[in-house]
Order: structure tokens, then sequence, then C-alpha cells
């Protein structure tokens, strides 16, 4: 989870609204999931909203195909030709 700020920051994204709008339109469409912080001391919401992904194949692929992308494109997880 993270906030506008910092995927701003890594994205390198200008500081405009575009940035606001795209991720309006990423949370219509269901791939991001817009979260209030909120304070555990106080119990009450905080002025930050964080984003999490929430489509389950883009979680799969980011935790799982990307890091072993070179490893799949070299074939050893090819299924066996018969």
């Amino acid at each position: 989870m993270k906030d506008r700020t910092t995927l701003q920051k890594t994205m390198a994204y200008s500081p405009s609204g575009t940035l606001s709008h795209h991720l309006k339109a990423l949370e219509i469409c269901g791939f991001i999931s817009k979260h209030p912080d909120w304070s555990l001391k106080t119990g009450k919401p905080g002025k930050l909203t964080l984003y999490r992904l929430s489509d389950n194949y883009l979680r799969f692929y980011i935790h799982y195909i990307e890091p072993n992308l070179t490893k799949i494109e070299q074939g050893p997880f090819r299924s066996p030709s018969f």
C-alpha cells in the first residue's frame, strides 16, 4: 500500500492532477483499491489515502512472474512435448 506522493516519486511523475485521474480510472476498473489512513491512538481517519493493487493477476505477476521472467524466457518452464 502506497500513498499518492510515494507513487508519484517512485514513477518520477510530474506533480500535476493527471496522476489522480489515472488512479481514479484504475480504481473504477478494479485494478487498485483506495483505503483511508487512520490513527491507532485516536481511531479516526487520517489525511492520507493509501492505494493497494487489488487485481489478483497483477499481484501474481509482480510477485512471481516478473522476478523469474529471464528464467521463463530461457525455457525451463515450458511443458514437455509428446
